[in-house]
């Protein structure tokens, strides 16, 4: 069963329609990009599938129980909260639970009750299977991989600029280790050496990833699977290589309005040694050896 299955969506602002009749699903282990030109709804597909709007029509289907990280770059959080302390937000309830711990701790100290004791143990159990004494360890990790450390872990929320708050909300949701993670242009903020570490960790995470980005570079190191969103409404799928459909940069404006929606599903086809191919619309197939 997917993990998101999308099916007759459309979407359409203004006069101009996005994508009518599309469709595409996300399964455990796809790391799926999602290119295009400007204006042609990629950052509206998160939004709609994420449930911030609604589509004109179709269903946005997720597997139940699922744990889904989004990227919000606009997402309120609380500014009075240290670096640190924000991201800790992301372990709550593994927090609550050490905080329940000392408090029983010091009641028993006082009391000698037997009974706290056996809730100790259960709280000690959660915390151990939980690697709660590691979290402080990982966290240290994702500051410095994303260059938070020049800022200071007692730096507030608050008082960060735009950039270095992206980064603190794409920190807690890494460090909170989602079953499905949505990016929408994770890049923007990040110097090579943090796009580096980015692209390591996502590509050591066992669950999806969604995202969108024009940095080509950084897609053609952590997809397998490709979406292209482009302006028409029928559907045709052929193989390709994986490179034709990355390289969406290098194709003519002129012609890409002419394009349709189009699903790249990752294969790795028999008997030719993992060699990995993509489905896409026979229209952008001919675009790309055109160019």
């Amino acid at each position: 069963m997917p993990l998101l299955e999308v099916s007759d969506l459309s979407m359409s602002f203004a006069e101009k329609d996005l994508y009518q009749d599309a469709e595409f699903q996300l399964e455990k282990g796809d790391h799926m990009g999602i290119v295009g030109q400007n204006g042609v709804g990629k950052s509206t597909l998160i939004k709609i599938i994420t449930g911030s709007i609604l589509p004109l029509s179709g269903n946005v289907k997720w597997q139940k129980n699922i744990k889904i990280g989004y990227l919000d770059q606009y997402a309120d959080v609380e500014e009075d909260l240290t670096l640190t302390d924000f991201l800790r937000t992301a372990f709550a309830d593994m927090y609550e639970k050490n905080r329940q711990l000392t408090k029983i701790y010091e009641d028993y100290a006082e009391t000698g009750d037997d009974k706290l004791m056996e809730r100790a143990g259960q709280l000690q159990d959660d915390l151990d299977a939980g690697n709660f004494y590691e979290l402080d360890t990982e966290i240290e990790q994702t500051i410095v991989g994303l260059g938070l450390d020049s800022i200071g872990r007692d730096h507030l929320v608050g008082k960060m600029s735009g950039g270095q708050r992206s980064k603190a909300i794409l920190a807690k949701m890494l460090l909170a280790n989602p079953d499905v993670i949505l990016l929408d242009e994770p890049t923007n903020y990040l110097d090579t050496a943090q796009i580096d570490w980015l692209v390591e960790y996502i590509n050591s995470f066992k669950g999806a990833v969604l995202v969108v980005s024009h940095d080509y570079d950084f897609l053609e190191q952590i997809t397998n699977c490709i979406i292209n969103v482009a302006f028409g409404k029928s559907l045709s799928i052929v193989v390709a290589s994986k490179k034709q459909c990355v390289n969406v940069k290098s194709a003519k404006s002129s012609n890409k309005n002419n394009l349709i929606s189009n699903k790249l599903k990752l294969k790795k086809l028999n008997g030719l040694s993992g060699r990995i191919k993509l489905v896409l619309s026979q229209q952008w197939l001919n675009l790309v050896r055109r160019n």
